[in-house]
């Protein structure tokens, strides 16, 4: 049985090389690189100490490890081994002779060194590093998703009565912020599930005319407008709606005015991913009305988000007027403004707007100059923010005539979109994919694709 070389190709897409431009950089054919990544042919030796070089990474990682099979080891191994894997040997040993038919001569090389040294269980540093980073991701979001769970559940017992409306209001303000937080690292079902018990609480503070009422209001606008965001990734649009306006009605009783723009926002994404231009419209410019007597945070993502409605409408002049006054006008450090907590918008939002803008106006080259900007700040976890600008990669990829790139794109967008139940991102996946076969349907590395797309339901 064939089996792809994943590690191969995630690293290329980490490059963002196409195949072409990868086969230049090792200096092999284009055929010959396309042969490894789908795993009916392996690198020799000198082939794979030049992959290594070009891409700065071990064999192992370019998933190239087993292609090291030696048995007698040079002196500098023998060094690295004896300080590094000592009461291992006999182990290593055992595995080595495992998959070695005829002894092979290894090259004094750093790069398999090192990539010998990951398979006697000593990872490099830089590699332990990484699992580390990753672990560290997992148990923090397992921490924000305990801490906003415990008030939910003291709400929905006899408990919840024993709490006085300010203890109540402490919670909130203290939780939501972090829910919020929680979805932005990919804990979308956590907080799915948490969420409505505090919307009940402060629905219910905000019914008793009480000195507390305006600020339940306002941490009531802000819980509603994260529910929006949610129902938008399940494609609940007429629940998205519905919460934006909820947090538009509550952030007017707080009488907040950046609430109230901020809710405006929400509204206006749903008419965007909708496709409905003009309603994307009216709702930036009830939010421009109000954008004097807001921070700038939310002054500039008005500014980002009229500039991609107009590319949509075709003006083009106007996008790139209001681009540039996003530009300007957009803080240096977004966590720092006041409206940060329950927005989370930061710069990369005017480069995805800018990257979109691009598309809408049928400019390629540039809308993936600005989705590149934004990719080597985002984290490589599992997160809304990741896995939206990989499918607008894949989208952009797909403009510019990009095959592999696409494919690649679309291979590491649809399993987090399942793995975030992301519906939209999944069915905006989707739409390239059949882009895709309308263009290339006998390109085999677009029929392979099919798979990717049999647990989805049917779109239509």
């Amino acid at each position: 049985m064939i089996t792809p070389n994943e590690n191969l190709r995630r690293a290329r897409l980490g490059k963002h090389w196409s195949v072409a431009a990868a086969s230049r950089e090792v200096g092999v054919s284009t055929n010959t690189f396309n042969r490894w990544e789908r795993g009916v042919q392996i690198p020799q030796m000198a082939t794979l100490d030049q992959l290594c070089v070009a891409f700065a990474m071990s064999a192992d990682d370019l998933g190239f490890g087993y292609v090291l099979q030696p048995q007698k080891k040079s002196s500098e191994l023998e060094i690295v081994l004896e300080e590094h894997v000592e009461g291992e040997r006999s182990t290593y040993d055992q595995r080595i002779a495992g998959t070695c038919a005829q002894p092979v001569k290894v090259e004094r090389h750093p790069l398999v060194i090192n990539s010998l040294i990951k398979r006697s269980a000593m990872p490099p540093l830089q590699s332990l590093d990484r699992e580390l980073n990753r672990d560290e991701a997992v148990s923090r979001r397992k921490v924000i998703a305990t801490l906003i769970g415990m008030p939910a559940a003291a709400f929905g017992t006899s408990q919840g009565a024993l709490l006085h409306a300010e203890e109540i209001l402490t919670l909130c303000a203290t939780h939501i912020p972090l829910c919020w937080q929680l979805y932005f690292e990919g804990g979308l079902v956590d907080v799915e599930r948490v969420l409505p018990d505090y919307i009940d609480q402060l629905s219910l503070l905000v019914e008793q005319p009480s000195a507390n009422q305006q600020r339940a209001a306002g941490l009531l606008s802000q819980a509603y407008q994260l529910a929006s965001l949610l129902a938008t990734q399940h494609q609940d649009y007429g629940r998205a709606s519905a919460c934006a306006r909820q947090g538009l009605y509550y952030g007017k009783q707080a009488e907040d005015p950046s609430l109230q723009v901020a809710s405006s926002i929400r509204e206006a994404l749903v008419s965007f991913y909708l496709k409905r231009a003009r309603p994307c419209y009216y709702a930036y410019q009830r939010a421009l009305q109000l954008v004097p007597q807001t921070s700038p945070l939310l002054q500039g993502r008005v500014y980002v988000g009229l500039a991609e409605v107009y590319s949509q409408l075709r003006q083009e002049e106007e996008a790139w007027s209001f681009l540039d006054l996003a530009r300007e006008t957009f803080p240096l450090r977004a966590e720092d403004d006041p409206n940060f907590a329950y927005t989370h918008f930061t710069g990369h939002s005017v480069s995805t707007f800018e990257g979109r803008m691009h598309l809408n106006l049928q400019q390629p080259v540039q809308a993936w100059q600005a989705f590149a900007r934004i990719d080597q700040l985002l984290s490589r976890e599992v997160a809304p923010n990741r896995l939206e600008l990989t499918v607008h990669q894949a989208m952009t990829a797909f403009a510019l005539g990009e095959l592999e790139q696409t494919c690649d794109l679309l291979e590491i967008a649809v399993p987090m979109a399942q793995a975030l139940n992301s519906q939209l991102r999944l069915d905006e996946s989707y739409a390239v994919y059949e882009r895709m076969l309308a263009k290339w349907s006998q390109e085999p590395v677009v029929r392979d694709l099919e798979g990717l797309f049999c647990t989805i339901a049917d779109p239509g």
